[in-house]
């Protein structure tokens, strides 16, 4: 009976295969639908609708005069006016906000601050105009964080940077650190 089967299954594969010869659509055919509906899984896995969950519209800001978080379009480069409307330090007092959360964003907090230099800030604000070695560097030389609570603005390629984000990772505990963004 197996040598039946196997002699049946090749007979039925060389028909096949003379189908195909004869007609070279036919295969086509079969490699193609596969790989369409592949595609097709993989687009709904990752369509539209998956993508603007994770699309970042609004970047969370922080006044540094009344100590409030506020919204601005992603974008938007540090310092810029904030709704306290006064300068801190002499200088725009809304800055970049990094707000967490552990596991998730039910319950967050501010891990970090950011500002920029103003020569730094005037090429993130044309970064249209300018190539991504020119904004590593402005990155790299313009840009400093601080801690909410903290004294110094520091570079965040510094021992210092470094430690504040150890504590977010600290304050987590065995939870992942989730970045949040404002919802509209």
């Amino acid at each position: 009976m197996a040598g039946g089967l196997a002699w049946n299954l090749n007979r039925r594969l060389r028909h096949f295969r003379d189908a195909v010869k004869k007609r070279p659509v036919i295969g086509f055919a079969i490699l193609i639908v596969p790989l369409g509906v592949v595609a097709g899984v993989v687009w709904a896995m990752t369509g539209e609708d998956h993508n603007a969950k994770y699309r970042v519209d609004h970047l969370w800001f922080y006044d540094m005069n009344t100590k409030k978080l506020f919204q601005v379009n992603a974008g938007t480069s540090p310092p810029i006016d904030a709704p306290s409307g006064k300068p801190f330090e002499e200088k725009p007092a809304g800055v970049r906000a990094y707000v967490y959360g552990c596991g998730g964003c039910g319950d967050t907090f501010i891990g970090y601050l950011e500002t920029n230099h103003e020569k730094a800030k005037e090429i993130f604000d044309q970064s249209e105009k300018h190539d991504s070695k020119t904004l590593g560097a402005a990155r790299k030389m313009g840009t400093y964080i601080r801690a909410v609570d903290g004294e110094a603005w520091v570079r965040p390629d510094t021992q210092e940077a470094g430690n504040i984000k150890i504590g977010i990772v600290n304050r987590c505990g065995n939870q992942r650190a989730v970045p949040c963004y404002p919802r509209g």
